[in-house]
């Protein structure tokens, strides 16, 4: 129990020790927050709505609570009706373990006459259901339970504010309600806490609630995903292999699996949610020679279509706790994801992953292998990233090895499948680094087989005895 109240009873305290300016730039009308379940992912968006309280004020303060920001995968701010991203920058950042604030740059500067300003503030949380029970029959239903606050974090006070939970679907198992209990409502699959008046700054004032609702597909979760791409100036093709770790995160499975239990399940459409049987990848339209392999080899079972989408069925259906890793790959024109940009210089564009809808990726790995030779490598994420390194990659018939671009990014979701783009100045002679290789090792061959061939391997005096006895 403590360690529950723990991060509520600090939070309070980081928002004390906040400038009481700080506290008193703005003030309120209004937060709402919209929670849609899944089963690995969650999305979460809350409209502020607000007024200044002072003259000149162009930046606004969005706080997280700690679970919060363990579990933040991608989010976006914007002005209400308005289509472009306002700008951000993190406050102190500290350890996972203390709150987190963003500092929101607003598109004009903000005074007491202003008009009430709303910004949309989306986020997609990762891991943040929990199977419950824990274990489960191979045929039973997929449980979830999910945790939150009641209570809209803000360092500002707040007129009123309420918070609204959708589950997939209006199979409730229950919910929490509030010490006050009018405060939450519950109508078809949504639960609603609220609305709180007369909120005061800080974190302190929520309420833990829980959802236990029924899923509609499986806790699908890679533990890791590795993507390499390889770009070819000679073969002007690009080619990407993924490498995934995927794992049913759903309740394990209680008892043996029976696979005739299973194709009957299948055969009626009564597999239980918590299976997951398949995957769909969007692979761009103009790939071709993919391929769908795990441990064993090839996985027959696989089907392309040409728009560019690959349906996976691994050769066992993944019950929860079961782990499953498997490899896709594909050759595309280089043509397509890259250009000549003039003077030795090309751009490259390379997809950071393949998004999967409500499937969370621990740690997403992407490396590109540039063109022996290249340099004054230029690396253009569209979204922040943990880490950007450089590294040497040793292929076929390479001699100084070739430029290799790693970027990690952990917490990634179906939203982080923007394209990386990769400046590079690569010389017209370095094209011939690679022939003038193999030219200078057929060369070097050819020299030490004449030099060998004029070798005498014996001496006279062997050659004589030779001839005595040959007598």
């Amino acid at each position: 129990m403590l360690r529950t109240m723990l991060p509520h009873l600090l939070i309070p305290l980081a928002a004390a020790l906040l400038p009481s300016s700080a506290l008193a730039q703005f003030q309120n009308t209004a937060l709402t927050r919209t929670v849609e379940l899944g089963s690995a992912t969650v999305h979460a968006t809350t409209a502020y709505q607000f007024t200044a309280t002072e003259d000149g004020v162009r930046e606004y303060v969005v706080d997280f609570t700690p679970e919060e920001r363990r579990a933040l995968s991608w989010f976006e701010v914007r002005e209400k009706g308005a289509k472009e991203e306002l700008g951000w920058r993190w406050l102190e950042k500290g350890s996972e373990s203390e709150p987190l604030s963003l500092s929101v740059q607003l598109p004009s500067a903000l005074s007491p006459s202003s008009p009430l300003t709303t910004l949309i503030f989306t986020a997609l949380q990762t891991n943040t259901t929990t199977p419950l029970p824990s274990h489960a029959a191979q045929d039973d239903p997929l449980h979830l339970l999910y945790t939150t606050s009641s209570h809209i974090p803000s360092r500002y006070p707040t007129a009123a504010q309420r918070t609204k939970i959708r589950a997939p679907t209006p199979k409730l198992l229950s919910f929490s309600t509030t010490a006050d209990a009018e405060k939450t409502t519950k109508s078809g699959a949504v639960v609603t806490y609220g609305p709180w008046k007369d909120v005061p700054a800080g974190f302190g004032s929520g309420e833990e609630v829980r959802v236990h609702f029924e899923g509609d597909r499986a806790v699908a979760v890679v533990k890791k995903a590795e993507r390499l791409a390889e770009v070819s100036h000679w073969g002007a093709a690009l080619s990407v292999e993924d490498w995934i770790a995927l794992h049913n995160e759903g309740p394990a499975l209680k008892g043996h699996f029976n696979r005739l239990q299973h194709q009957q399940s299948s055969f009626l459409r009564k597999t239980s949610a918590s299976i997951l049987s398949g995957l769909t990848l969007r692979l761009p339209g103009t790939v071709r020679n993919p391929y769908y392999a795990d441990a064993i080899g090839n996985v027959s079972t696989s089907h392309f279509r040409p728009e560019g989408v690959l349906e996976l069925k691994p050769r066992f259906p993944i019950l929860g706790g079961w782990k499953y890793e498997f490899v896709v790959g594909w050759d595309a024109d280089l043509g397509r994801f890259g250009s000549d940009l003039g003077n030795g210089e090309f751009v490259v564009g390379v997809p950071f992953l393949n998004p999967l809808p409500d499937v969370a990726v621990d740690e997403a790995v992407l490396k590109v292998v540039l063109p022996e030779g290249a340099h004054n490598i230029e690396v253009h994420p569209p979204f922040p990233v943990d880490s950007i390194t450089h590294e040497t990659t040793y292929t076929f018939l390479d001699t100084t090895g070739r430029p290799t671009v790693v970027l990690t990014k952990r917490r990634a979701s179906e939203k982080h499948g923007g394209t990386v783009y990769i400046k590079y100045a690569l010389p017209w002679y370095h094209l011939l680094q690679k022939p003038a290789a193999v030219a200078g090792a057929a060369l070097a061959f050819l020299l030490l087989a004449a030099a060998l061939k004029r070798v005498r391997w014996t001496t006279e005096g062997e050659s004589g005895v030779g001839k005595k006895k040959a007598e």
